[in-house]
């Protein structure tokens, strides 16, 4: 057992101070910012509002001065990874010594080491463990909740209130560990001759005892924190954030499993190449024959240089590009999440954003109708863009989603984002008279991929096609796969009477189509 503990924190140890190392500076792209602004202020995140996950990174957040306490956010989920690799290596010699109690020590403490290192640098954990970001304590609730069932299994049956308490609490973390309990129910079931009524009693209890942690949600939503999604004061607003009912279109479905699983390996392929497959395969054999713990260290090397976070601005530098083109007492209106989160994370932790920023996706929902006209917001019947652009004097700005939802004929370019206009216009200015920090990750590129995109789709709709190859031609410089922006290409280069670009795009973008490995990513384009 001595052994195992030292072993197990010897790998977890080295893993901590890689991720400290890596850890990210500022806000990244997707939730980051929303967590770090809930955390900071105890606030309410979206569906299913995330309440541990929000008092423990706050607690973090408080221990840090008001200097770094983004780095103190962020270093939660290292501590949650350190914590993770360290009780999965702890369960991987529990498991060997009631198994395989025969094998010689030495082979199992070179098994556990070589799993823990290849858990603790795989792309996807590690991709979670340097921002702000509810995965990597999921995944310690995860082991945890295995550990608990293996010990209940083989050492003692009063473990299930352990793994009964523990499932409780992990739900209010993220509910999608919910998946999982199928499994646990029918290995318990197989083990019910061990339990009895009382044990099975104390065990709901203990659940709910876990589960109640929710009552953060409608506690702290009376007090109207800063992020507040849902406004769940009400038993109404708290099923609606718990069961996620504004995102319940695709909550049961297997389709983000697909995004997640298919990018990754289409993505390591093309990065090694056909070519370069055969002598990493070579490579890996001959590390085997000669020290198989070496082998294990190959994910550190193949993702360090896409998962370490050190220096990694690229968000915030692209939301200080955006806010420089906003008005100081503006309204910044937007239907894509990352400029949402971004925005509100500078508006909250640097002084001197003092514009709103308004999630248009929501103007639909009844919690975000009444927030708004808490904060002083006035219209006149349904509440649009339009017509809270006539009930106030301040000037709106305007980024888009997946597309343009809004008439473009009400909207001109205005840097990096679209300003309203009350009448109709046709003003043009082209793209070149604003600059982007260069981003070096992935996630930034298919950011700035996304806007270049609907910068050529405004410019498309109001004729200037031009224009529009020119911002479609920027899309292509950080989407260079994306077979939808050689196929606008195709159009607009047609429709100037240029057919030698037209047919060279097309054939592009006809060739990405048929290629295999590209049909599985054409079925979650993010260009249209």
């Amino acid at each position: 057992m001595k052994r195992a503990l030292l072993v197990s924190f010897g790998i977890a140890v080295f893993s901590l101070i890689l991720y400290a190392f890596c850890i990210a500076p500022s806000v990244y792209w997707e939730d980051s910012g929303e967590f770090l602004v809930t955390a900071k202020n105890l606030g309410v995140a979206h569906p299913p509002g995330h309440p541990f996950y929000i008092v423990l990174s706050h607690v973090f957040a408080t221990a840090g001065s008001s200097l770094n306490t983004t780095i103190s956010i962020n270093f939660f989920s290292v501590f949650c990874a350190f914590l993770s690799v360290f009780f999965l290596c702890f369960t991987f010699f529990s498991l060997a010594d009631k198994f395989f109690n025969g094998v010689d020590k030495r082979s199992i403490v070179t098994a556990v080491i070589s799993s823990g290192l290849l858990f603790a640098f795989s792309k996807t954990f590690w991709y979670y463990t340097e921002i702000a970001e509810v995965y990597t304590l999921h995944m310690l609730f995860v082991i945890l909740l295995f550990l608990a069932i293996f010990l209940f299994y083989k050492v003692e049956k009063r473990f299930i209130f352990l793994f009964s308490y523990l499932f409780g609490l992990s739900l209010s973390n993220n509910i999608t560990v919910i998946y999982l309990l199928p499994a646990f129910l029918i290995f318990i079931f197989l083990k019910r001759r061990r339990l009895n009524r009382k044990i099975i009693l104390v065990s709901l209890l203990l659940f709910f005892l876990g589960i109640s942690f929710y009552l953060y949600v409608p506690i702290r939503a009376r007090f109207n924190p800063v992020f507040n999604w849902g406004g769940a004061s009400s038993l109404k607003s708290f099923t609606s954030l718990f069961f996620a009912q504004e995102f319940s279109r695709g909550f049961l479905t297997h389709i983000y499993t697909e995004r997640s699983i298919f990018p990754f390996v289409l993505n390591f392929i093309k990065e090694l190449s056909y070519w370069g497959i055969i002598p990493f395969l070579w490579g890996m054999v001959v590390c085997f024959k000669k020290d198989k713990v070496l082998v294990s260290l190959s994910p550190l090397f193949l993702n360090y240089k896409r998962n370490c976070r050190k220096g990694d601005y690229d968000a915030f530098n692209y939301g200080n590009a955006l806010q420089k083109w906003i008005s100081k007492d503006g309204i910044f209106l937007t239907e894509n999440t990352n400029d949402f989160f971004i925005l509100f994370y500078l508006k909250e932790f640097y002084p001197g954003c003092d514009f709103d920023v308004l999630y248009l996706p929501l103007f639909k929902v009844d919690w975000y109708r009444t927030l708004l006209m808490s904060e002083g917001f006035q219209w006149k019947g349904e509440l649009t863009p339009f017509s809270l652009l006539e009930g106030t004097k301040r000037i709106c700005y305007y980024t888009p989603g997946a597309g343009i939802s809004l008439p473009v004929q009400y909207l001109i370019p205005w840097g990096p984002v679209f300003k309203f206009v009350e009448r109709e216009h046709r003003f043009f200015s082209p793209i070149e008279n604003f600059k982007l920090p260069e981003p070096e990750d992935q996630k930034g590129k298919k950011r700035y991929a996304i806007l270049f995109s609907r910068f050529g789709e405004y410019y498309f709709k109001q004729k200037a096609y031009i224009l529009s190859i020119n911002a479609y031609e920027k899309a292509k410089k950080y989407a260079p796969y994306n077979r939808y922006v050689y196929y606008n290409l195709s159009i607009l280069y047609s429709k100037i009477g240029d057919l030698e670009h037209s047919i060279e795009n097309k054939k592009i973008s006809d060739r990405l189509k048929k290629n295999f490995l590209k049909k599985i990513l054409d079925k979650h384009p993010f260009l249209h």
